[in-house]
């Protein structure tokens, strides 16, 4: 099967089973921004609900908690911040509550980023799987909380980035304390974003008080609208070049 002429496609693998079950064969699918149930933002391709891929997965595979059953929308405000303040290529980078990892996608995408997707809900890692394919990069994922990230994936941490992440009470603490971890592990900068809820912006404040955090206000015009907060965390105790 070949892509329309003019179309670069992004190619996902679909297997299927031949009827006698004796071969098995590996087609491609094509996904483009002109395809149905497709979207494209920043760069790259996000499906839908009703996109057939997403379908199968959800038919197929146990429904996300903790609020892993959509796209929010705070991620693209990094995207956006990142794409005015690009960071230097080849960064090892943790999305924090990843969700379908389309903020790690983008930075995979247009820095050459090395990205590991944490979620406390292992059920998103399908999504996040599909969307990676979909934009032909690769992400590694991990399943745990905020307060069981290794000392070791701290250290060989660049950046950390997380969008809608601090939504309960006793994520507040959890953040701070990660936060704390990571840049006493030399972890250069903290990307948080948010709508602007009260659990982030005591955070927040807690980050602006101890490490010189900056409270950015930000706003995503065009046809998806959307604002809120960025918290930038620069490590201050961060030497250039010590890595």
């Amino acid at each position: 099967m070949r892509p329309l002429a003019g179309i670069l496609p992004s190619v996902i693998w679909r297997r299927l089973i031949a009827v006698n079950d004796l071969e098995v064969i590996t087609l491609p699918e094509y996904v483009t921004s002109a395809s149905a149930h497709v979207r494209s933002r920043h760069g790259i391709l996000m499906l839908n609900n009703r996109h057939r891929l997403i379908r199968d997965i959800q038919k197929n595979n146990p429904f996300p908690g903790l609020h892993g059953h959509q796209v929010w929308q705070s991620s693209f405000m990094i995207m956006d911040y990142l794409e005015n303040n690009p960071i230097a290529a080849n960064q090892d980078i943790l999305d924090l509550g990843c969700g379908w990892g389309l903020l790690g996608i983008f930075c995979a995408k247009h820095f050459a980023a090395r990205v590991t997707g944490i979620d406390a809900d292992e059920h998103v890692f399908p999504y996040l799987h599909t969307h990676a394919e979909v934009n032909n990069v690769t992400l590694a994922t991990d399943h745990r909380r905020f307060d069981q990230i290794s000392e070791d994936q701290l250290l060989t941490s660049d950046m950390l980035v997380g969008g809608d992440i601090c939504f309960w009470d006793e994520m507040v603490g959890a953040l701070q304390n990660l936060i704390q971890r990571a840049l006493m592990s030399g972890v250069q900068k903290i990307i948080i974003a948010d709508p602007g809820r009260q659990t982030f912006r005591r955070l927040a404040d807690y980050c602006a008080r101890h490490y010189g955090g900056e409270l950015l206000p930000w706003r995503l015009e065009g046809k998806q609208r959307h604002s809120g907060y960025l918290l930038i965390i620069q490590n201050p105790w961060f030497v250039t070049g010590s890595r």
